[in-house]
């Protein structure tokens, strides 16, 4: 079987569509340090070719831009072959990006480009989102060749956001979790419906003002201070905390706690201070933390090269959404949701928001987890199946919690 190095080109086409990343790909696998690159887009993809052209300078010079009319043939066909017609050496476009009317204009204007004896190889390549492989044919090849791509090439979550035009962020990414052996016990309490209850019960009465649950409004900032960690109903996070927090007196006040722990800190203020945000991270924000865990213990023999908390991009109209988890392998977005709700509907919404968000980002690759405390993460699942494409969501239920690690691993290396 031939190698990728075989199908590296002079002259790189990138049809240039809402969703750059196949186009990055493709770059990065087929074209050299010293390559033309030519993106063709139209005034609606004006923007995405600008982020494409920016995070490829990381390692490219040579760029043409093609603007045309994404439906006129005669433009397409005419704006490719004008900026060709003398090229020599070898000649590749990659056609995932853009709409059908523009792969196939340009696939003709390729085609005849094969007549120019100055060209040595012409070559057709389109990446599956599905196999992530990547097709090619072309000069000399009796059928399409499909090496396995799926690794080779590695984007982090912030390119991947710079592709979008994203990189304005709600706060800054968070790469660092807190408290390992708190979250585990809290996920081992979770994982007993009636001791989840039990904690329901003790954030409702010590952290909120309302019992509501969905009420945003928690207790004063001195009132908070005053908890106590033999306050906490559960011995087994008692002994946690202790665990997690050696030079801290025990039993000690929330006050004490944060003042011992080592909070990672942004530039303005901390990520978690004794205040509304201390509560919100008892009250469910720790299931991030321990999913975030969980993943950074398996990322070596699952492959992951990068992998964050708190993803907030803002999207047009500085409409911002957070993606809990994420991770990266290769170049496929694996988004993670999280909630410890049991409520079918709210976990429904939860995953399908994040759905939505993950393809918009990390195109038809994107694969999206909820790690919720739903008691029929089956039926939840089986629900979704039918509005979105098959394969791209996986449903971690209570049941799953305390052995999450071995179900992320199956899910990460396509074994469930």
């Amino acid at each position: 079987m031939s190698s990728l190095d075989d199908y590296v080109v002079d002259h790189l086409i990138l049809l240039v569509g809402t969703n750059p990343l196949p186009n990055y790909v493709a770059a990065r696998l087929l074209a050299k340090p010293q390559s033309r690159i030519v993106l063709v887009y139209s005034k609606g993809t004006l923007r995405y070719r600008k982020a494409l052209e920016q995070v490829l300078r990381q390692d490219y010079e040579n760029f043409t831009t093609v603007e045309v009319e994404e439906a006129n043939t005669d433009n397409i066909r005419n704006g490719i072959w004008s900026e060709l017609q003398n090229a020599t050496g070898s000649i590749g476009l990659h056609y995932t990006g853009g709409t059908k009317a523009m792969a196939v204009h340009a696939y003709r204007a390729v085609e005849q480009l094969q007549d120019n004896p100055q060209v040595s190889n012409v070559y057709f390549s389109y990446l599956d989102a599905q196999q992530l492989k990547l097709w090619i044919g072309g000069t000399g090849l009796t059928g399409q060749q499909r090496p396995d791509v799926a690794l080779k090439v590695e984007l982090t979550i912030k390119d991947l956001l710079r592709l979008h035009d994203l990189s304005d962020l709600a706060q800054s990414l968070r790469q660092e979790s807190i408290w390992p052996n708190v979250t585990r016990a809290l996920a081992q309490i979770h994982s007993d419906k009636k001791k989840a209850g039990e904690w329901r019960t003790w954030c409702k009465d010590k952290l909120r003002i309302s019992k509501l649950d969905n009420s945003s409004s928690f207790r004063k900032e001195q009132e908070l201070k005053q908890l106590r960690t033999d306050d906490l109903p559960f011995q087994v996070l008692r002994e946690a905390l202790e665990k997690d927090l050696e030079g801290c007196s025990f039993p000690a006040t929330f006050e004490e706690l944060i003042a011992a722990a080592r909070f990672k800190r942004n530039e303005h203020r901390p990520f978690y201070k004794a205040d509304d945000k201390m509560a919100k991270w008892f009250d469910g924000a720790w299931l991030e933390d321990y999913v975030f865990t969980q993943l950074q213990a398996i990322a070596d023999d699952c492959q992951i090269h990068d992998y964050a908390m708190n993803i907030s991009p803002k999207f047009s109209g500085n409409e911002t959404f957070e993606f809990d988890v994420a991770a990266m392998r290769g170049y496929q977005l694996f988004a993670l949701s999280c909630t410890t709700s049991d409520k079918q509907g709210k976990c429904k919404l939860k995953l399908l928001e994040a759905a939505i968000r993950a393809e918009q980002m990390g195109g038809a690759e994107a694969r999206v987890g909820l790690v919720c405390c739903s008691d029929d993460p089956e039926s939840l699942q089986k629900q979704l199946n039918g509005l979105v494409r098959e394969g791209q969501v996986r449903v971690f239920g209570r049941k799953h919690l305390f052995t999450l690690k071995d179900e992320l691993t199956a899910w990460l290396k396509g074994l469930c």
